[in-house]
């Protein structure tokens, strides 16, 4: 890679979104900070998302479109970070927008810093409701080793590290955030195509493994965030994708040496068992399968289920202490 060209590279990937995605788009050429790329990955949507992204291509030469095979929404962002030409990284999701001054606000965090990261709150709305503040973490400026491997277990839930959230959310979303490029270059971050539930919670704790300062401004409410009940992360997801998540979170786990990171892992193991068994067991297109999924169930019991045992309930919101209470 050779010199950097932009100052921030936006990583947008698209499947079928073609409802919402020209606003995602305009928002983004709205803002009042202007150097940056912006690359829009469609991931073979079978829609006119490919089209869309053509036409606005031809009328902002910031613009990249990459159009690809149907690989997932993983694959599409290490796609775009692959082609992505700034010293800062950041992601929006195909039916989310933000606000002009969003990314203004956090670049300007960044200005004679010597901080990895940066971090702000986000709106929401829930199936076409009004956009709410979610005031979901505290502001906070880290350098201190165990200072951020603690901000880091609050990737996987805002009760490993209260000091740094308000008990909404941890701070696992791959938007709202900046990243530096030559961090996930040198280390090869990138998101497990594999683990197809929390693969954006895996990236942002891989990423602040190799950070050495981050920084988070409370105030910044310029990411908007669609909620949508038939998304990709609230439909149905088949037995075999389940399977790899759980495996490639397994690993995790035996690799982790921070023990308050091990912590927030088992409460991540936790939160997959449960996803799991609402997302296929309690699905009706699992149908059949069912049968199949409990047999599979069984056979993660003794490495995935005493994993997620170790999770203390003190980690735990309360409808996961009543599911780790019942495997």
């Amino acid at each position: 890679m050779g010199k950097e060209e932009v100052y921030l590279s936006i990583v947008v990937p698209i499947y079928k979104a073609e409802e919402y995605l020209a606003v995602c788009i305009e928002s983004i050429l709205k803002s009042t900070f202007r150097d940056f790329e912006l690359i829009l990955v469609d991931d073979g949507s079978p829609d006119c998302c490919g089209e869309i992204c053509d036409r606005y291509a031809q009328r902002d030469k910031r613009i990249q479109v990459i159009h690809k095979q149907n690989a997932g929404v993983a694959e599409a962002r290490n796609d775009g970070i692959r082609s992505a030409k700034g010293k800062w990284l950041a992601f929006v999701d195909d039916d989310d927008y933000v606000k002009e001054d969003f990314f203004q606000g956090l670049v300007e965090l960044t200005y004679g810093r010597e901080t990895d990261m940066v971090i702000g709150n986000h709106m929401e709305a829930e199936n076409g409701k009004k956009m709410r503040r979610v005031p979901n973490l505290k502001s906070f400026s880290l350098e201190e080793k165990n200072d951020i491997q603690k901000a880091r277990a609050a990737v996987f839930g805002a009760e490993l590290a209260p000091e740094y959230t308000n008990g909404f959310y941890g701070m696992g979303y791959p938007w709202d955030k900046l990243y530096k490029m030559s961090i996930i270059r040198a280390n090869k971050v990138v998101f497990q195509h594999s683990a197809i539930l929390g693969e954006d919670v895996m990236f942002v704790s891989s990423y602040m493994k190799h950070i050495g300062g981050v920084l988070c401004e409370s105030s910044l409410f310029g990411y908007c965030h669609r909620i949508m009940k038939e998304s990709g992360s609230h439909g149905f997801v088949d037995l075999e994708k389940i399977t790899n998540t759980l495996h490639v979170l397994q690993k995790e786990i035996g690799k982790e040496t921070e023990d308050i990171v091990k912590e927030g892992l088992y409460v991540q193991m936790v939160r997959m068992l449960a996803t799991a068994w609402k997302r296929f067991f309690m699905n009706p297109r699992s149908g059949l399968g069912k049968v199949s999924g409990l047999k599979a169930f069984f056979k993660w019991k003794k490495a995935y289920v005493e994993s997620a045992r170790k999770a203390r309930n003190k980690y735990l919101p309360w409808k996961l202490r009543v599911f780790r209470l019942m495997i």
